[in-house]
């Protein structure tokens, strides 16, 4: 092994410390809970809930629709101008959370025969056994 080793560690070791950078508190604070996220959260929540529903009766499945909500929620927001990054969060996460509801919504109401049908015929069988 060398000695005079002069890599990356020596030179680390042998800079001034640097000067402070500037604290994150100094910043105006970014908007993030507003009444306009809530409200095109809502309005995009019930349009992509919707479809989702729709889709899901009449394909049986469903999409998770957090992309288009984030690009749709981006676009408003552009739109509507001095929108922050974690207000356009707060209309995806609305929204997306909007669209899941109504896809866990539809799929119980359309098993439920098929539940009360597999349960009379286990009781069937179970009534039926010595």
């Amino acid at each position: 092994m060398r000695d005079d080793y002069s890599g990356a560690v020596a030179n680390i070791e042998s800079e001034p410390e640097a000067a402070p950078h500037a604290i994150a508190h100094d910043a105006p604070p970014m908007r993030e809970l507003t009444v306009r996220a809530f409200f095109i959260g809502a309005i995009l929540a019930l349009i992509l809930g919707a479809a989702n529903a729709y889709l899901g009766l009449f394909a049986g499945m469903t999409v998770s629709a957090s992309i288009p909500a984030a690009v749709i929620s981006m676009a408003l927001l552009r739109v509507i101008g001095g929108a922050t990054i974690l207000e356009n969060n707060v209309v995806q996460t609305i929204a997306s959370a909007g669209e899941a509801v109504a896809a866990g919504a539809i799929f119980p109401q359309t098993l439920a025969p098929d539940i009360s049908n597999i349960f009379s015929k286990v009781t069937t069988i179970l009534n039926t056994s010595p």
